[in-house]
């Protein structure tokens, strides 16, 4: 468990960094003009200068980041340099950084730190996560995507995307850096830290109770008001991030960080919120249960992932709409990866058929009619090529209308192998089969 004083140390630290801040307006570095500009804007000059990529990443290779030590209104500063993969790391270099996952946040509006002694911009929430992991007494190595990947260079980009699986999968440790802490989710990390206690109390050889078990904590019981904390938290904006995934799923160990507070995803992950009504006046209170929350990415599932992202990924959020897809390439097995190569410079519209028409040809199955009809077409301008793409193709970070249940398993109907193909005007042709007979219909319950 996180100690306390490191808690209010960590506090300090982010006030400080809030100080730092605005002594840039009291000196006149940043007008309030100027602050309306994009991080782009203010790295792209810097970038073409050379003095931040200065070296080309040959094939294999990647950049790690290093946090120099630092608290309080000390400025965060930061080295880069290169390592290469070679196989699975033998040596400690390679398995020697940890990588971020977060969410970027806005572009505008940005900090700066010292990147190769020079005034670099990144996101504030990137910039609150560097104060965080910053340690008062020795540096740190990082992988963070939006430094250590030049991203004015879509070849490099393009090419660092397809090693993501080693990247987060060689990471001694990944850090899923949820936000800053408040009080409702400093109470729920204190709540799992308890309860992960009593679980090893009582299950001492496995560590964690087996799935479907169900704990009576009896003191330790959840109130509402804890529930509604634990909601909040599972409802921040990193857990609907198209890139967290795998990003999560390659984690040889995976550690999830609010402000100062932090746990192990398993923990997270093992335990869901259930509504109980307890046997004294029927007061609602909340128990944890071994079960997954809707919100919570599933990372082990013995469904194929093409119907897993069907299902369940289709409604992540990013900035380009391209990663509504390429978040997830090195998930997909090889001949859909093959049938939809990385590149940023192709239309997000023949992106989505090329992904439609590999997922169709991969599976043999129709589903993605199904997945279709549970989502909302799009309602922003931006998107509204969306609405004129043929009808197989599904909508990509539009939201649900209705929950979804994570599927267990596959309808023996989808298993099937459908007879399809395309022809040149992107029409699908399909040869039907008898999916079964309606024995009998009745009355949908009012209650249901």
């Amino acid at each position: 468990m996180v100690e306390k004083s490191k808690r209010v140390d960590h506090q300090q630290t982010h006030n400080a960094k809030r100080q730092r801040v605005g002594s840039h307006h009291r000196h006149g570095e940043i007008s309030n003009t100027s602050r309306v500009a994009k991080v782009a804007t203010y790295n792209e000059p810097l970038i073409a200068s050379g003095m931040i990529y200065a070296e080309k990443l040959e094939k294999g290779a990647i950049r790690v980041m290093t946090l120099s030590r630092g608290s309080g209104s000390d400025p965060v500063v930061c080295g880069l340099k290169k390592i290469r993969f070679a196989g699975q790391p033998s040596s400690g270099e390679v398995s020697s950084y940890d990588a971020l996952s977060y969410v970027w946040g806005s572009e505008e509006d940005p900090e700066f730190i010292n990147l190769c002694q020079n005034r670099f911009a990144i996101t504030q929430n990137l910039f609150e996560a560097l104060v965080y992991l910053r340690l008062p007494d020795s540096d740190r190595t990082l992988w963070i995507d939006a430094i250590c990947i030049n991203q004015q260079d879509i070849v490099e980009k393009e090419t660092q995307i397809k090693l993501m699986h080693q990247i987060y999968g060689y990471a001694k440790r990944v850090l899923s850096w949820i936000g800053t802490a408040d009080a409702g989710s400093h109470r729920i990390f204190e709540n799992l830290h308890r309860m992960q206690d009593m679980v090893r109390d009582i299950f001492p050889l496995a560590g964690r109770p087996t799935f479907g078990t169900t704990l009576t904590l009896g003191d330790q019981e959840v109130s509402n008001r804890d529930e509604t904390a634990l909601r909040e938290l599972l409802d921040r904006p990193y857990w609907f991030r198209a890139w967290i995934f795998q990003e999560m799923k390659f984690a040889s160990s995976l550690i999830v960080k609010c402000g100062a507070d932090e746990v192990p995803y398993e923990w997270l992950e093992a335990f869901h919120i259930q509504k109980q009504h307890s046997c004294v006046g029927g007061e609602t209170t909340t128990s944890f249960v071994d079960n997954l929350d809707s919100s919570l990415p599933l990372l082990h599932t013995d469904q194929s992932f093409s119907y897993y992202f069907l299902d369940c990924l289709l409604n992540k959020h990013c900035q380009e709409r391209h990663d509504s897809i390429f978040a997830f390439w090195n998930l997909f097995p090889d001949d859909i990866k093959r049938s939809i190569p990385i590149n940023y410079t192709i239309s997000p519209d023949e992106l989505l058929l090329q992904s439609a028409r590999a997922i169709i040809n991969s599976t043999r199955s129709l589903y993605i009619f199904v997945i279709k009809g549970r989502q909302v077409p799009p309602t922003d301008t931006k998107e509204h090529w969306q609405t004129t793409m043929p009808s197989w193709c599904p909508y990509l970070a539009t939201p649900r209308n209705s929950s979804v249940i994570k599927p267990q398993s596959m309808p023996s109907v989808f298993a099937e192998e459908a007879t399809v193909s395309f022809s040149t005007n992107n029409k699908l042709l399909v040869r039907g089969f008898v999916i079964g007979r309606v024995a009998q219909s009745i009355r949908r319950p009012k209650h249901v």
